[in-house]
């Protein structure tokens, strides 16, 4: 009968289980002491155990079943698996062994062609041979014959497995958390030479503290202890999330020197929370109030004429004060809401409006044929709110704390905010740009103004992980140091330690395209908000970010446009797309 090369026929006796181990020598009782304490005597009694013959596949079952070691998947599928070509899969290591076994056991139900880079250890049993492209782990330097035997599977076609910390996960006591040591960049250079996707996978789960004082005292003495660890793992279930696979020409646009940390990033990123916002929102939401009837509504936009910046097509663009629009108020209030909670965002009540829109000003944009407001931003006017109302008539001291030196600072300036376009409208990219269109109209009619800013919203449907991204990135790349000495959040981000595969990170992330990209890629969805790319595009500088709680959760970057830094070209494409302003506009 065939066997698999290295296991013994059916018939034949189990073999013991012979593993180079360092270990005590010359007396056997000091030997066997030594087994003992390691936990080797026990993993050879399951060993000797086992029914022969066994092909790795089965191996592997059977060595988790034995031990009693289960996995689930708690994110991802194994469609999420590509079924050929080469593919890493890349993990985390908290716990040793076992995460090895589980994810060869995983990956061997969608693909034969699975190697596991690991310890030669594995090796010494006849069945795991196979499977396994050994790394010796007490050798100092690279070990150049197992990265070439590496990169000939993967361009073979083949799966290969990496734990590219190469070691369990420790203390990292400079940001107070267990993680992985700092990965190999082995692991980009197997993605780019072996023209491989690389999909990464969190395994859930920490080290035991036996484990982590062992670790920090000799990663020898880690290692000696891997067989205690597995069998401490007895009963245990391990969750594990798949990611979305990385493809060779998206990896290609990180700079190689932050490939090894984006792809950690990632692969840690499937372990924050993920919980909905949905779900995480215990707010009672009020019903939203019912549409304002559209006749009444055209009869307050007629008498709007004097305010009408512009005529584009089929709408009307109008900027006019509170006082003269109460109902196209009270159904911008409406359409605000309806638009947040889509987002997971919103006040919560019927309509989204506050002690500020009756002294600020509403630009809103109008489609006459169809009766109904299409979008809308809010305007406030700092010389004259402040005038008569002080720094507190600005809605922004509600987020951050600051005082009249900002607005000295600043000078005469706009703060934008509420802006939304209205839900049946939103797969539209006109009313957006014809809004825009309006917001410069009115800088060319009141070149005085130095400044455009506000509250620029980051939803809550994008995960934890994913808004620290953003919020720190921009304070990296696109900050201005001097307004944000001038102020302070009220409710600011949780700070937490970055650990050094973060700040490289970063640090390569300073193109809003490819920070996109990457925010895409860890909150498995849209990548930077709209808006703020839009921001962006305008030179805009970020000076803070607060949580607003009674928002939702939402997180508020607190933005800043220099007219005078504004790219000519980006104002002329906005003023292009608005047309001229219409004669009977009024300076507002």
């Amino acid at each position: 009968m065939d066997t698999s090369p290295g296991i013994p026929p059916a018939g034949k006796p189990n073999p013991p289980i012979t593993i180079g181990l360092p270990r005590a020598r010359g007396l056997a009782w000091a030997a066997s002491l030594f087994d003992a304490a390691t936990g080797l005597s026990t993993l050879e009694q399951h060993y000797r155990a086992r029914p022969v013959p066994l092909d790795p596949r089965a191996f592997v079952h059977y060595a988790l079943g034995a031990l009693q070691i289960d996995y689930r998947l708690n994110a991802g599928s194994l469609d999420d698996i590509p079924a050929t070509g080469p593919l890493l899969v890349i993990a985390n290591h908290p716990y040793g062994a076992a995460e090895g076994l589980a994810l060869a056991d995983l990956l061997l139900q969608r693909r034969a062609d699975v190697r596991l880079l690991a310890n030669t250890l594995l090796c010494s049993l006849p069945e795991l041979a196979p499977l396994v492209v050994p790394v010796d782990v007490f050798k100092s330097g690279v070990n150049s014959a197992s990265i070439r035997a590496a990169m000939r599977h993967l361009k073979d076609g083949g799966v290969l497995i990496v734990f590219p910390a190469g070691e369990v996960s420790r203390v990292d006591w400079q940001a107070r958390q267990v993680s992985d040591p700092p990965w190999s960049s082995t692991v980009a250079l197997l993605a780019r030479r072996g023209a491989a996707r690389v999909l990464p996978l969190f395994v859930e789960g920490r080290p035991r503290l036996r484990s982590l004082a062992a670790g920090t005292l000799n990663s020898r003495l880690r290692t000696v202890m891997l067989a205690r660890d597995l069998l401490a793992m007895r009963g245990q279930t391990l969750g594990l999330r798949i990611g979305a696979n990385v493809d060779p020409r998206e990896l290609a646009r990180i700079p190689e020197a932050a490939q090894t940390d984006f792809l950690r990033v990632l692969t840690y990123s499937l372990g924050t929370d993920r919980e909905s916002a949905a779900a995480a929102d215990s707010r009672v939401l009020a019903p939203l109030a019912p549409r304002c009837h559209a006749q009444l509504l055209a009869d307050e936009v007629a008498g709007l004429s004097r305010y009408r910046l512009l005529e584009a097509g089929e709408f009307e663009l109008y900027l006019a004060p509170a006082a003269q629009m109460p109902r196209l108020l009270d159904e911008i209030g409406r359409l605000r809401e309806e638009s947040f909670r889509l987002l997971q965002e919103g006040s919560g009540l019927a309509r989204d409006l506050d002690r500020f829109d009756p002294h600020y000003e509403h630009l809103f944009l109008w489609h006459p044929r169809k009766c109904e407001i299409v979008g809308a931003y809010r305007f406030g006017f700092t010389d004259a709110i402040v005038a008569r109302f002080g720094v507190d008539g600005l809605y922004t001291r509600t987020l951050f704390r600051y005082d009249a030196r900002l607005i000295g600072q600043t000078g005469p300036a706009v703060e934008l905010g509420r802006s939304f376009v209205a839900p049946a409208w939103q797969k539209s990219f006109q009313p957006l740009r014809l809004l825009w269109g309006g917001i410069a109209a009115v800088l060319a009619r009141q070149p005085q103004i130095r400044y455009l800013f506000g509250p620029v919203s980051i939803s809550p449907s994008y995960s934890l992980e994913a808004r620290r991204l953003i919020a720190e990135t921009l304070s990296v790349h696109h900050a201005d140091p001097a307004l944000a000495g001038l102020i302070e959040p009220l409710h600011p981000l949780p700070e937490r330690r970055q650990v050094a595969a973060h700040r490289n990170v970063i640090s390569a992330l300073a193109d809003p395209r490819l920070l996109s990209r990457v925010i895409s890629r860890i909150g498995n969805g849209p990548g930077l908000p709209v808006l703020l790319r839009h921001y962006l595009e305008l030179n805009g500088r970020f000076a803070g970010f607060n949580v607003d709680e009674s928002f939702g959760g939402t997180l508020d970057g607190l933005v800043f446009v220099s007219v005078a830094g504004i790219p000519p070209r980006t104002l002329e494409h906005f003023m292009s797309v608005s047309g001229a302003p219409t004669a009977s506009a009024t300076t507002p």
